[in-house]
C-alpha cells in the first residue's frame, strides 16, 4: 500500500511539472511592444537605421481606456542589423520588443537600390519571430519621413491599416503580390524579376491622367491622407533596378500564368467610336493566362493567350453598344487590341530596360527541360531578351451592367 500511494505521488508531481512548466515565461499584452511595422534605411554611420511603429495595444481595445493615448509611437535609430535591433531599441523602449504581430517590411528607394540590400533583407528569414509573409514595401522617400507624413483618417489603430491598404490594393491590380518569401525565393534561384508595392506619402509630379497610369505620388489629391500606394518597385538579382506604373503592374499581373492573382479590376478603354469618350469596364482572369514556348526556334518563341472577361459599366458616349452587334463585335475588336498594344509595350520595356521578366514564366519554361540542371544551364532570364513574344487577348463580352440599354438623353427642341 505504502509504494502504491508512493507512486501515486510521484505520479501527480511528473504530472503538474508538464502543466506549471508551459507559463514560466509568460508576458502580459502590456509588457510587449508590438511592432506593426518595421522601417529600413541606409545609415551614414554604418550599419542600418531601422524605424519602429509600435502599436499602443490599449487604443481602440474593446475595453476602450486610455483614449486619449496615441494609437502608436515611432522610433527610428541605427542598428548593425534587424535582429540585433530589437535590444539596441530596449535601451529607450521599457516593454520588451516584439515582432510577432508585424504585418509590413517598408524599405527607402535609395536603400533598396543599394548593392548589398539583399545583406540587410536576408537577415530577416533567420529570425524566428518574423514571419515570412511579411508584405514588403518600398517608398520613395525615407522611411522615416513616410511614417511621419502617414496620417490614416479612417483607421486608428495601425495594424488594421496597414492589413486594409495591403488587401485593397491587391484586388484593384495596382500593386502586386509581394512578400518576403517570394522576394527570398526570386533571389536565390535567380529566376524571374521581383515586384514589389511602390508607395510614397510625398506628392510630386501631379498630374491627370487615367485611372491607373501613376506612379505613387503623381495621383492629383486635394485633401486626406497623402499616402499613395501604386505601382511596383522591380528587383533583379535582389537590388532595386526600376518602377513600373499602376497601369504596367495590372498588365503584368495579366501575363502572369496564375488566375488567382488578379480577381476582378476597375478599368477604362478608349471608345472606338467617340474619340473623346472612354467606355468604362470590369474585368476579371477567370482562368490561368497560357503559356507556350518553342525552344527549337531561333530566336524562341514564346505565345501567350490571356482569357479575360468584360463586363461595360458605364459608356458616357451614350452610343449603345448592347443592342447593335456590329457596334458590339467593333468594341470587342477596339478593347482585344487596346489591351494587347499594351502587353507588347510592356514586355519591349521588360526586354529593353530591365533585360528580365516578372511575369513567372520560369514556371512553364521548366517543363521544357528534362532536369533541374539542364533549366539552369540554359539561363532562360539572360536570354529572355532576345526571345519574340505574341501575345493574344481572349475576350468575353460578359454584360453591359446592371441596365443593359444606354439610357437616351432628350434632344432639346
Amino acid at each position: 500500500m505504502i509504494n502504491q500511494n508512493f507512486s501515486r505521488i510521484i505520479l501527480l508531481f511528473t504530472s503538474l511539472c508538464f502543466v506549471l512548466s508551459g507559463c514560466w515565461d509568460k508576458k502580459e499584452i502590456e509588457e510587449n511592444a508590438y511592432v506593426i511595422a518595421i522601417g529600413l534605411d541606409p545609415s551614414d554611420a554604418g550599419g542600418i537605421k531601422v524605424t519602429y511603429n509600435i502599436a499602443n495595444p490599449q487604443v481602440g481595445s474593446a475595453k476602450g481606456v486610455n483614449v486619449d493615448e496615441p494609437p502608436a509611437s515611432i522610433v527610428s535609430f541605427t542598428a548593425p542589423d534587424l535582429t540585433v535591433a530589437r535590444d539596441t531599441a530596449n535601451a529607450f523602449v521599457t516593454r520588451k520588443v516584439n515582432y510577432n504581430h508585424t504585418k509590413v517590411l517598408i524599405v527607402s528607394e535609395e536603400l533598396a537600390r543599394k548593392e548589398d540590400f539583399f545583406n540587410y533583407i536576408s537577415i530577416a528569414v533567420k529570425d524566428r519571430e518574423l514571419q515570412r509573409d511579411l508584405t514588403v514595401i518600398v517608398t520613395k522617400e525615407k522611411v522615416s519621413e513616410f511614417f511621419d507624413k502617414n496620417k490614416p483618417e479612417l483607421e486608428t489603430r495601425p495594424h488594421k491599416y496597414y492589413q486594409f491598404m495591403v488587401n485593397r490594393t491587391k484586388e484593384t491590380g495596382f500593386v502586386p503580390v509581394s512578400d518576403l518569401h517570394r522576394y527570398m525565393q526570386k533571389t536565390e534561384l535567380d529566376s524571374d524579376l521581383f515586384l514589389s508595392l511602390y508607395a510614397t506619402a510625398t506628392p510630386e509630379n501631379q498630374k491627370y491622367g487615367n485611372e491607373d497610369e501613376y506612379l505613387a505620388g503623381e495621383i492629383k489629391q486635394e485633401s486626406g491622407n497623402p499616402t499613395q500606394v501604386i505601382g511596383s518597385a522591380v528587383f533583379k538579382h535582389g537590388k532595386m533596378i526600376g518602377l513600373l506604373t499602376g497601369e504596367e503592374t495590372r498588365m503584368a499581373l495579366l501575363l502572369t500564368p496564375k488566375a488567382k492573382d488578379l480577381e476582378t479590376m476597375l478599368t477604362s478603354y478608349q471608345d472606338p467610336l467617340d474619340e473623346k469618350h472612354r467606355i468604362s469596364a470590369q474585368v476579371s482572369k477567370p482562368e490561368g493566362t497560357e503559356i507556350s514556348m518553342d525552344f527549337s526556334k531561333d530566336p524562341v518563341e514564346i505565345k501567350v493567350n490571356i482569357p479575360l472577361n468584360i463586363e461595360i459599366v458605364g459608356i458616357p458616349s451614350l452610343i449603345d453598344y448592347a443592342i447593335d452587334m456590329d457596334k458590339q463585335m467593333l468594341l470587342e475588336k477596339s478593347i482585344k487590341q487596346q489591351i494587347e498594344k499594351k502587353a507588347m509595350e510592356l514586355i519591349k520595356k521588360t526586354q529593353e530596360e530591365f533585360k528580365g521578366q516578372p511575369f513567372y514564366w520560369s514556371l512553364p519554361g521548366r517543363k521544357y527541360f528534362s532536369t533541374v540542371e539542364e533549366w539552369k544551364n540554359y539561363d532562360f532570364d539572360e536570354k529572355y531578351k532576345d526571345m519574340k513574344v505574341e501575345v493574344t487577348i481572349d475576350i468575353t463580352l460578359a454584360g453591359f451592367g446592371e441596365q443593359i440599354t444606354t439610357p437616351k438623353y432628350p434632344k432639346k427642341e
